[in-house]
């Protein structure tokens, strides 16, 4: 994730366990799905609501002091919905 002059890491874990995460979490099987169909479409699509509204909420340089993961983005998704994620995401 980037900001104009800042890049913050989020660990998401192996490709495997990934699609498997994400599969659960949009309801589809990401099995077949290409790395560029699985960023573009799914990683894309939970982690930039996330980032926008962590660095709202926190300001960037608590935001990029956080050690951020896949099971952080999920978390926040299943507390906060898919109405949250949207708002984000625009």
């Amino acid at each position: 994730m980037t900001t104009t002059s800042h890049r913050v890491s989020i660990y998401l874990g192996n490709e495997m366990e990934v699609k498997k995460q994400l599969g659960l979490l949009f309801g589809e099987d990401l099995s077949p799905d290409d790395r560029e169909t699985l960023v573009e479409e799914y990683i894309k699509t939970i982690v930039r609501p996330f980032s926008r509204y962590h660095i709202h909420k926190l300001g960037w340089d608590k935001f990029k002091e956080k050690t951020l993961n896949l099971e952080l983005v999920l978390d926040w998704i299943k507390k906060n919905g898919w109405n949250e994620v949207h708002k984000w995401g625009k």
